[in-house]
């Protein structure tokens, strides 16, 4: 059953009759981003904003060409490719070992196209989120835990005084676990940094 949407407003609006189907189809844009994703993911291209790390892509060995809209041609590395994701607005980079180097934001609804690309680092510092306890880490990119801090509990907004103290200690964990980062890995925060070892 069709509804009318406010994309499907605004498709109405300047013409467009095929993205006002989309739009008021149910699942519609849903079915256009992963559509948008999909192709995207066979083409040798990233977008164009890139932030800061459009020289780091470069000392990788990518190369761009032209650019098209909201992307850019680039020959990727050998070996190098897109791997899209379960959720249709996310690609993974990933190297020739199969490792996810960076990723691709890629909204392809036709009312907010907009798309953007980042690498990763190598380490970094997480939380680990269960119902009461949490447990803050180094995580390598593949996962696997370099360090950790356990016996945190989660914020108990019952008593404010104590969840400002949990939440005091979790930021504590973060910061000895980036002062251990810095010590081990100075260069840590570089998407360049630590990948051949």
């Amino acid at each position: 059953m069709k509804s009318i949407t406010p994309a499907a407003l605004v498709a109405a609006a300047i013409g467009d009759f095929g993205n006002f189907m989309v739009a008021s189809t149910p699942g519609g844009i849903e079915t256009q981003e992963r559509s948008g994703q999909i192709e995207q993911s066979f083409k040798e291209t990233l977008p164009v904003d890139m932030g800061e790390h459009r020289t780091q892509f470069e000392a990788l060995g990518f190369v761009f060409g032209e650019s098209e809209g909201i992307f850019i041609e680039a020959k990727f590395p050998k070996g190098w490719r897109k791997k899209p994701t379960e959720h249709s607005m996310w690609t993974d980079i990933v190297d020739d070992q199969g490792r996810k180097r960076g990723g691709i934001f890629y909204k392809a609804a036709f009312y907010d196209c907009r798309s953007a690309a980042h690498l990763e680092t190598r380490f970094s510092v997480r939380d680990n989120y269960g119902n009461q306890e949490r447990v803050v880490s180094v995580v390598d990119v593949s996962g696997k835990v370099e360090k950790k801090i356990t016996g945190l509990l989660a914020p108990d907004w019952d008593d404010h005084a104590e969840g400002l103290r949990r939440v005091e200690k979790c930021e504590q964990a973060r910061r000895e676990l980036t002062a251990w980062l810095d010590e081990n890995y100075p260069e840590w925060r570089s998407p360049l940094a630590y990948w051949e070892e």
